[in-house]
């Protein structure tokens, strides 16, 4: 992409979050430059576009499935997608975007987050 550490100004880490492949991937948050311009590896990067943080809150252009684990315990996961000017940001990323905007702008979502089971699982832990 073209942007060194550097040039970035780093405002938070968050939690690390599991991939469905059982990633650990850590979320971090910075302040790009404004007058950055991406130069994408064409053999990595489709596209490369921007989406108002406030928009991974709202419930407009916003669906989402709910899958079931493999394993005998069948937990299930929510799975978010967003579709913004034709771009779809789904899966981790949406998951990680829903928790910044939550943080950044200080309100929940318009939508449920979780499976309806999570509760029950957290209330077990």
């Amino acid at each position: 992409m073209g942007l060194q550490p550097s040039d970035v100004q780093v405002l938070c880490k968050l939690a690390p979050m599991l991939s469905k492949h059982l990633l650990s991937v850590t979320p971090v948050v910075a302040q790009v430059p404004a007058d950055f311009v991406p130069v994408p590896n064409p053999s990595e990067v489709d596209a490369v576009f921007s989406m108002p943080l406030q928009n991974f809150l709202s419930n407009h252009q916003h669906i989402h499935w709910d899958v079931s684990s493999t394993s005998q315990s069948k937990k299930y996961y929510r799975i978010h997608s967003f579709d913004y000017r034709g771009f779809i940001v789904w899966g981790l990323t949406a998951q990680m975007l829903i928790h910044v905007a939550g943080l950044a702008l200080g309100r929940p979502p318009e939508f449920p987050v979780d499976h309806p089971s999570a509760a029950a699982r957290i209330a077990q832990l």
